[in-house]
């Protein structure tokens, strides 16, 4: 899939204020204290755009950034073990790249007219495709997809798309590409995420994360069991991450004004927020994704997009939280 106008158009708005915010005459107003203390994850050098971690949580798949068809994969301490070549064009802005529950690694391919393909790879210890499969969704390929994930424990995708960023839907069909529910309008083009025993998808609307539960009423057919939302009160453009217990979603305060840091926010709808980093002291980080041990949280650093891994289990036991 080929990068669309909005993508570039968006992704050279975001480098440009990027390193306006990493440049050396920015100055913070926040803590100068860091909260959290990332470590370095890769090594390589490469320009990663966001990860995702396999539902066993033994591999970390990283699209690169300088090579928009490749996806690394990393073991849980930081090796490289192979390279997925997914002739996919997997997008940088948006996440377009997802696992199945069976530990296959899926892909959104494009598509032509009223429909759209996504792609499904099986593949081998070394990260390499023995084989794939491809989906047709009744989806219109005028679409820009934002968000691409599929359900961690039912053979369920959504996806956040919209023909602007603007006004969005989201779209839930199942492994044969059958739609499970009619679309539901989403206010702007915030990012997707399943809770890990799948019940619960987050949603990062303007300010607020909209949590909404299902319930399979028959074969094919969902219903919305319950709406949920829990105000944030900062842009949610980026990444969110539910903690494996579900009690946390990781959140980033994005800003170019002050302080930039990604925090914790409780689901049980308490408001409860707690910081994780200092872009003072560590810079801007962002794209959290949790690991199903849920002893890391992996993290891009603004600038050079290198990722970096917090011991996030630790953090919670120092502040006495539960995980």
């Amino acid at each position: 899939m080929k990068w669309s106008v909005l993508g570039r158009y968006l992704l050279t708005v975001w480098m440009m204020l990027a390193c306006v915010a990493c440049s050396s005459g920015f100055s913070f107003s926040g803590r100068s204290v860091s909260i959290a203390s990332p470590q370095p994850f890769s090594h390589d050098r490469s320009w990663y755009t966001y990860t995702s971690w396999s539902p066993d949580g033994h591999w970390l798949a990283a699209p690169v950034y300088n090579d928009a068809d490749m996806v690394r994969f990393y073991t849980p301490n930081g090796q490289i073990i192979g390279n997925w070549q997914s002739d996919c064009g997997v997008e940088i802005v948006f996440q377009t790249i997802s696992w199945l529950s069976d530990g296959r690694l899926s892909c959104f391919y494009g598509g032509t007219g009223s429909t759209s393909l996504v792609s499904i790879a099986t593949l081998n210890q070394k990260g390499r495709e023995s084989s794939h499969t491809e989906i047709s969704l009744p989806l219109s390929s005028d679409n820009f997809v934002f968000s691409f994930q599929w359900n961690p424990r039912y053979d369920w995708l959504a996806i956040l798309a919209g023909k602007n960023s603007s006004q969005t839907w989201l779209y839930l069909f199942d492994l044969h590409g059958h739609q499970l529910l009619l679309p539901i309008s989403i206010s702007g083009n915030g990012r997707i995420a399943w809770s890990s025993d799948g019940k619960v998808l987050a949603i990062g609307e303007k300010q607020d994360i909209l949590l909404l539960s299902f319930k399979q009423i028959q074969e094919g057919n969902l219903l919305v069991q319950s709406k949920k939302k829990l105000p944030v009160q900062t842009p949610l453009e980026d990444t969110i991450t539910w903690s494996p217990s579900g009690h946390w979603l990781v959140c980033r305060h994005k800003t170019y004004e002050g302080e930039d840091y990604l925090f914790l926010l409780a689901t049980d709808g308490s408001g409860k927020q707690v910081q994780l980093t200092s872009s003072d002291q560590d810079g801007q980080l962002f794209n959290p994704s949790w690991s199903p041990d849920g002893k890391q949280l992996i993290v891009k650093r603004v600038g050079d997009w290198s990722l970096f891994s917090l011991d996030i289990a630790s953090f919670l036991q120092q502040k006495k939280l539960a995980p």
